[in-house]
Parts: C-alpha cells; sequence; structure tokens
C-alpha cells in the first residue's frame, strides 16, 4: 500500500511547485558535471512501469494555457494594460497549442511505457530521459541548444548509457517541458493581470468618493490581508497614487507603513517588478523559439553524436559512407535485438562489429560477411540471433515465417482455405463429399470463395510483414569511378522530329543525375526493312550523331571521352520475320550492350568515329523512351545496388 501512494504522490507533488522551470547559470564544466551527478542518481532505474502521468498532465496543461489565453486575450480585447509576454502568449497560443497534438501522436502510450523510469526521487516513476531534459530547459531558462544538449548527453552517459529510444525521446520530452513551463508563466502572467486589476478597482474605490474621509479610508485598508499581497498589486497601487501628498495621504502612508514592514521601499519594488517581467518576456521568448527549434532540428545528427551505438558503429569504416536510412537500420536493428537477449544495446553492437572484423580477417569469405549489417540485416541475421540467444516476440515469428513461406506458401494457404471454407457447410450439412450436389457446390463456390481468402490474407499479411527501406551507401561525391553507370535508352530512328525529342529527353536525364560517373547513351535501330540498307539511313543516323555531338559540346567532360554516346546497330536478317531488323529488337540491344561492354568485337554495332565506348562499367540503368529520371535517382539506384549487406 505504501509503495502504490508513493508511486502515485510523487509526480503530483512535482506538478503542485508552480515555479517556472529555471536555474541558476551554468557553465560548461558545471553543466558537464550536473550530467555526471544526474547519471549517478540514476543508476536504480525501472523498465517496465506504465503508467500515463505525462499524458495526463499534458492535457491539464491543454486546459490551462486555453483558460489563461481567453483571459489574456479578453483583457486585450477590452483594452487593459498586458505585458510583452502576454502578447507573445496570445500571438503564439495556437502554434503551442498544435505542438500538444504533435506531441500525443509522437508518444504513443507503448512507446512511453518502454521508457526506462527513475526509482525514486521528486522524478519518480517518470522517464530518466524527463529528467535530462527538464535539467536541460532549466540551466538554459528554456533556450535550447544542440551543442549544449550533445554535450550534456556525452557526459550522462560516461557512466551509464542511454537506450537509443531515449535518445529518440528526447526532443519530445523537451517539448512536454516546454510546455509545463509556458503553462507556468501563463498562470504567472494571469495572477499578476488580477492582481493589477484588483489594485486598480481599489484605488478606484477609495481615491476618487469625495465621502471617503481618512479615517474611513484607514479603517477600509485596514480590512485588508497584507501578507497575501503581492509586489505586482503594490507597485500597481503606488502607480494609481501618483500625484497625491505622500507625506498627508493616508493610501499613501498605509502603503510607506506596509513597506517598511516588509523591509523594502516602493523604488527597489519597482525595479524587481521591472526585472521580474523582463526575465518573463525572455522566458517565453525562449520557449516559442525552442519549441520551433525542436520541431526542426536534425535529430538525426544529435543521435548519431550522442548514442553509444552509433559510436560503437562507426569504428567499422563502411559505415560512415552509408546513407542516413541505412544507418538508422542498423541501430534499429541492434535495437530489437537487445530488447529480446540477455545483452544490452553496446554488447550487442560490439558483437557485431567484431563478427565483421573477424570474416575480414578470414581466407575465402564472402565481402559481404565483413560488415556489421550482413548479421544485423542479412542473411547473417539468424546465426547473430543463435549466439545471442535471442527469443524474437510473437509477432516478428510470424512475419519471419510468412518470408519463408513466399509465394508457395501465400498459393498453397489459398487453395487449402478455400477448400475448408467449401467443406465447412457441406459438413455440417451432412452431404458426402462425392456426391454430384457437393461437387458441383465445391466447383461454382470456388472462385468467390478464393476471392475472400485472398482479401484477408492480404490484410493478414499487411499487418504481419512490415516494409523495410533497402540498405544504401550514401555516395555523398556522386557515383565513383569505380562504380561507374551507363544510362541507355532504347529506341528507334524514325523521323527527324523523334530523334531531336529523344536527344533532348537524354540531355534532361543528364540535367537530373550530374553527380558522378555517369554516362547516357542513345541505343538505336532503324526501322524494319525488306532490304539490308535503304535510302535515307545514313541521313537520319547523320541527324542523330550532330545532336549527340552538340550535347559532348555543351556538356564535355574534364578528361578524355564523351558523356554521351550513340550506339547504332545494322539490321540483320531475321528468318521467322523475313525481312531486315535489329537483331531480337530491344532485347537483342541490351544484349549486345552487355557484349561490348565486356570488349566484344562481334556486336552488330557500327563503329561510328570519333566516339569511345567507356571501360569499366559497373551498372547500366534502361530507361524507356517516354520516361523521365526524377532528379538523383541514378545515384540511389546505384547506391542501393553497392551497399554491402
Amino acid at each position: 500500500m505504501t509503495a502504490f501512494f508513493k508511486k502515485k504522490s510523487a509526480p503530483i507533488l512535482l506538478w503542485q511547485d508552480d515555479a517556472i522551470i529555471r536555474s541558476d547559470f551554468l557553465g560548461v564544466d558545471q553543466i558537464l558535471l550536473h550530467a555526471q551527478e544526474l547519471s549517478h542518481a540514476h543508476a536504480n532505474s525501472l523498465f517496465s512501469h506504465k503508467n500515463n502521468f505525462l499524458i495526463e498532465r499534458l492535457n491539464n496543461n491543454a486546459k490551462t494555457l486555453l483558460q489563461s489565453n481567453i483571459l489574456l486575450s479578453q483583457a486585450s480585447l477590452n483594452g487593459d494594460q498586458i505585458t510583452p509576454a502576454a502578447e507573445w502568449f496570445i500571438d503564439n497560443y495556437y502554434f503551442m497549442n498544435a505542438q500538444i497534438q504533435n506531441i500525443k501522436f509522437d508518444l504513443p502510450p507503448s512507446y512511453y511505457n518502454d521508457l526506462p523510469k527513475i526509482s525514486d526521487g521528486p522524478f519518480a516513476h517518470l522517464p530518466r530521459v524527463f529528467e535530462i531534459s527538464w535539467a536541460l530547459v532549466a540551466q538554459a531558462d528554456s533556450n535550447i541548444d544542440p551543442k549544449t544538449i550533445c554535450l550534456f548527453l556525452n557526459a550522462y552517459q560516461e557512466r551509464s548509457p542511454l537506450l537509443i529510444r531515449e535518445i529518440w525521446a528526447l526532443p519530445t520530452q523537451l517539448q512536454i517541458i516546454l510546455i509545463e513551463n509556458l503553462r507556468r508563466i501563463s498562470v504567472k502572467i494571469c495572477q499578476n493581470l488580477k492582481d493589477r486589476e484588483q489594485a486598480n478597482h481599489l484605488a478606484n474605490t477609495l481615491l476618487p468618493d469625495a465621502h471617503f474621509n481618512n479615517t474611513r479610508i484607514l479603517k477600509t485598508l485596514s480590512k485588508i490581508d497584507t501578507e497575501t499581497l503581492s509586489s505586482t498589486f503594490l507597485v500597481q497601487f503606488a502607480h494609481q497614487l501618483r500625484g497625491r501628498d505622500p507625506q498627508r495621504d493616508p493610501a499613501f502612508l498605509w502603503l510607506d507603513g506596509l513597506l517598511q514592514e516588509k523591509g523594502t521601499d516602493i523604488e527597489h519594488l519597482v525595479h524587481n517588478e521591472l526585472q521580474e517581467q523582463s526575465a518573463l518576456n525572455a522566458t517565453i521568448r525562449n520557449i516559442i523559439t525552442s519549441m520551433r527549434l525542436t520541431r526542426n532540428l536534425d535529430w538525426n545528427t544529435i543521435v548519431e553524436k550522442t548514442s553509444a551505438v552509433s559510436k560503437i558503429l562507426f569504428k567499422y569504416n563502411n559505415f560512415s559512407e552509408m546513407d542516413l536510412s541505412t544507418r538508422n537500420l542498423y541501430s534499429k536493428s541492434i535495437e530489437t535485438i537487445a530488447r529480446g537477449c540477455p545483452y544490452s544495446e553496446c554488447e550487442v553492437a560490439d558483437k557485431a562489429v567484431s563478427l565483421a572484423a573477424s570474416a575480414s580477417l578470414a581466407e575465402h569469405v564472402a565481402p559481404r560477411q565483413s560488415d556489421p549489417g550482413y548479421y544485423l540485416l542479412a542473411e547473417g541475421r539468424p546465426y547473430f540471433e543463435a549466439e545471442l540467444q535471442y527469443h524474437a516476440p510473437i509477432g516478428l515469428k510470424v512475419e519471419s515465417a510468412c518470408r519463408r513461406c513466399g509465394i508457395t506458401g501465400y498459393s498453397l494457404s489459398v487453395a487449402t482455405l478455400s477448400l475448408l471454407l467449401i467443406l465447412i457447410p457441406l459438413y455440417l450439412m451432412s452431404w458426402s463429399f462425392i456426391s454430384l450436389y457437393a461437387v458441383t457446390f465445391i466447383i461454382l463456390g470456388f472462385i468467390p470463395t478464393t476471392d475472400v481468402i485472398v482479401t484477408c490474407l492480404n490484410h493478414f499479411l499487411l499487418w504481419a510483414i512490415k516494409v523495410s527501406e533497402l540498405p544504401a551507401l550514401e555516395l555523398k561525391r556522386g557515383v565513383p569511378t569505380d562504380l561507374r553507370t551507363l544510362v541507355v535508352v532504347p529506341t528507334l530512328l524514325t523521323r527527324r522530329s523523334s530523334i531531336h525529342a529523344m536527344v533532348n529527353r537524354l540531355e534532361k536525364h543528364y540535367l537530373a543525375s550530374r553527380d558522378g560517373d555517369i554516362y547516357f547513351a542513345l541505343l538505336t535501330d532503324w526501322t524494319d526493312s525488306p532490304t539490308e540498307t535503304r535510302a535515307g539511313d545514313w541521313d537520319i543516323l547523320n541527324v542523330a550523331i550532330q545532336e549527340i555531338t552538340r550535347l559532348n559540346q555543351t556538356y564535355p567532360l574534364e578528361e578524355a571521352g564523351q558523356r554521351f554516346l550513340l550506339l547504332h546497330r545494322k539490321r540483320q536478317w531475321s528468318e521467322s520475320e523475313e525481312k531486315w531488323i535489329g537483331w531480337e529488337r530491344k532485347r537483342g540491344k541490351l544484349h549486345e550492350l552487355n557484349r561490348l561492354l565486356r570488349n566484344a568485337s562481334d556486336t552488330s554495332f557500327i563503329n561510328l568515329s570519333e566516339q569511345t565506348i567507356p571501360h569499366n562499367v559497373r551498372y547500366v540503368v534502361t530507361v524507356d523512351s517516354d520516361t523521365r529520371l526524377p532528379h538523383e535517382t541514378v545515384r540511389r539506384l546505384v547506391a542501393k545496388n553497392c551497399s554491402p549487406p
């Protein structure tokens, strides 16, 4: 019973404190020391503690912010004096309210409950990354700085590494705390507004009324509970007393006596009030700015700079050459395996890197096995899971079984389930399976039953099998020489206008793929003919040659050679067609192109002068004549094909 009340009370005590989340300014050394102390305090963390404290508080904050917005907006419409901080709040309320909805979407209960929780202290039963975020917001007065985040997280992890999912939860936790701080500031702003209104009401009640003599004024003021009066009330009341005699006016004398009891004076009080208003204005400005920053910041970079798993993987040389999505695939795979085995995420990463390093030193081993991705994403995954004593959850087991069954298992499942669905009513009606009626029922019902089974099975597979991206290299500087690529467009030489159109399309392909060692070629044939040659063949070919020459002059290569090529074949006699055609048409062109790139000399391509075929072409990308290549598509295709895993 004690544990139950402790679990419930800790966050409630935290929420009852309405003080603005702000601490004294800390230097870099003090920030790092605080991070290490926080890590030491989090030595005992709970991993499976389900609660919805943060979501409940977020919903409560949304209601409070709405009430504050209504109150301050109404005051502004009424012409009441509002502070700059209140104006900041009114102008940005709808943005902050939208961020609350985004937070709810970004932090589903399943993800939140999977975060390690703190076992004791004021943040007990809240995620430890929540207290880390609280410290980051407090020490910076809500002014989030990516560099400080990286320094703080790296110092924290010197003792105990954070999980990958914790670092990814950091931006959402920061936003929750910024909303919490905005709520506290809005409450303060609204309270100050009410205090000023009360001071104005008191002054308007006492001072203009001639029937209020000094005795009655002092009697009225004596009934006020001075312990509850805020500095905002006193400053506003003093403002209303301007122009009155401080030596004889009873209200002024009452205010002066009250300030003497508090050990201050009006000048000091006004100075403190102005400082507080300036601080509120700065903090709310920082909250708005930081909220926008956390939504637009590249958190992938921060995660890679601070994740202990990423630092281990970066020890493998080729890991830095992978693109961002591939590096995320590696990290997610490690996170998944660590959840189902007795090893930590860092230990799983170390094991994958060590296996890859051992394979790179062994003889007669495929190059793919010297990459950690082979054990995390590819054929080496079963062996890796067995080494780590990994036990997959039921969902992953179902997905793995579906992948192993393939199209054969899919077809057998459809046929088997369809027959079962038909035979069940026959069995219930006690029909003989070999009777004429039963056979007719099975034949007529098989196709509609199959449609139902296919639809149900497809829905099941969409749930069971998760789609993931293919690994890829980043190729920051484009396609390198050792991955030289040729983009070809198979087509026919028919009319001059079509040749101009095809060359213009080839130019657009180049402009969309100007990144690296990529060549472009028209792969052409003459049209079919009853004779090997006919009038006008060479005229139309010369038009194509001139257009390709123009492209090479417009976009010259830095080294010798041509970027744009015209690969044209002569006609050959076809017994089946009984006419002269390009051998095997489009399929034959691609087949002969591959032989030509492998230095074959017996192809039907015409040897055009001043044209050099590039050597060591690794990939050929075939594009239809009516297709337009999107931007950087060729580089991305090459990056996917040359990825190690």
